[in-house]
């Protein structure tokens, strides 16, 4: 290093060692007790003072002023507290009113979907057992579909409709012989 920059560094450690010896003289200096009595005696002396002096004498001798001041202040506390209940309580009622309403819209909507789900099953068990109906008679669904008599152009009657092997369907699919 050079002379210069250790000269630098012993005048930055003498600034250093000085600032932290003041610091430690003002941390003595600045308990609460000497704070109170500084501001005490700053408001006795000067303009804080005068102030202070004015105030209590205008209020000794006109004391009106204070007491409406006085009680507006305290009708607005009140009046901000009354109000703050009212919402308060206003907010719980709401809450209460929306979950009761909730509550019944779903009700409503369980209900709707119970019948919704009545008709659908009852539809399904029709559609269901009319092809049940169909499967176990066949010969009555075609009979159903188709006349055994109808005029051909030639102004003949046609021969019933018959399964394969000579029968009615009806008579085959039973197990039953009515020839």
């Amino acid at each position: 290093m050079t002379p210069h920059s250790e000269r630098l560094e012993q005048q930055a450690d003498r600034t250093r060692t000085q600032l932290s010896a003041t610091l430690e003289e003002l941390r003595a200096r600045m308990t609460p007790g000497q704070v109170i009595d500084s501001v005490l005696e700053y408001a006795k002396e000067g303009s804080t003072a005068e102030f202070l002096n004015n105030l209590g004498r205008e209020i000794r001798q006109n004391p009106l002023p204070l007491v409406l001041i006085s009680i507006g202040i305290a009708w607005l506390i009140v009046a901000s507290t009354r109000s703050t209940q009212r919402i308060t309580a206003g907010t719980a009622s709401s809450a209460g009113q929306k979950k009761a309403d909730a509550t019944t819209a779903a009700s409503a909507e369980s209900v709707r979907t119970q019948q919704w789900r009545r008709e659908r099953s009852g539809r399904v068990s029709d559609v269901t057992s009319g092809a049940a109906d169909c499967t176990r008679d066949p010969g009555d669904a075609v009979a159903d579909r188709v006349p055994e008599a109808t005029s051909n152009p030639a102004g003949t009657a046609a021969a019933p409709v018959t399964a394969p092997g000579g029968t009615s369907g009806r008579e085959e699919f039973r197990g039953e012989s009515h020839e």
